[in-house]
């Protein structure tokens, strides 16, 4: 085993020892922060592994869809695709032919106009939120 004895190796081994220390003081203090650090990368890592999985069965919905021609009889939309959400409701409601129940809690009178264009004896049925903007005249109206 070599030993160095002089002036220079002892300071260094000085500042080796003094920047271990160091590190050790810097674990100890940030260990909550690194162990908050890890819980964020594995939930990042689950809702990676969440969004490939709902993408794949989303592809094989479409894919289903196409393969078998199926017609959609319903319609999801996100926020800016309201014209898309319009064209669909009044599809819906021009195709049906016994009833049409309608779910949602921000019916008014545009809701009721576009329901107007439906068939003749077609029932309509409306379930939403008692604050909507739909006053007892607008139903009276619309019946």
């Amino acid at each position: 085993m070599l030993l160095f004895k002089s002036k220079t190796a002892v300071q260094v081994s000085i500042r080796i020892m003094n920047a271990f220390v160091a590190m050790r003081h810097f674990l100890q203090k940030n260990s909550a922060l690194f162990q908050r650090l890890e819980f964020v990368e594995k939930r990042q890592v689950i809702t990676e592994v969440h969004l490939i999985k709902s993408d794949k069965r989303i592809d094989e919905l479409f894919d289903k869809m196409d393969r078998y021609k199926i017609e959609d009889k319903q319609g999801i939309f996100f926020q800016g695709q309201i014209f898309d959400a319009y064209a669909k409701f009044e599809s819906f409601i021009q195709s049906a032919g016994h009833g049409i129940i309608l779910i949602d809690n921000y019916v008014d009178l545009s809701v009721l106009e576009r329901l107007s264009k439906k068939q003749k004896d077609v029932k309509v049925t409306i379930y939403t939120d008692p604050k909507a903007k739909l006053s007892e005249d607008d139903v009276q109206k619309f019946n």
